[in-house]
């Protein structure tokens, strides 16, 4: 169970960090890592919902390949 939670944990940091620099991409072309802006809090909230549920598919899928 801990790990499980680790996994996830691991899994939404990192995912979480993608979509933030995706989203940076599509806003200003991301041509520099010191242009990365943190999304209007509504867009963050959405980011971090589709990151959450595939974080969660992606521990089911452990879950059950295990």
């Amino acid at each position: 169970m801990a790990q499980s939670f680790l996994v996830f944990l691991v899994t939404f940091l990192v995912f979480t960090f993608e979509g933030l620099l995706h989203y940076n991409i599509g806003k200003n072309g991301l041509k520099s890592y010191k242009d990365v802006i943190l999304p209007p809090w509504k867009e963050f909230c959405k980011i971090i919902g589709v990151v959450f549920v595939f974080s969660v598919i992606d521990i089911i899928i452990l879950r059950l390949l295990s």
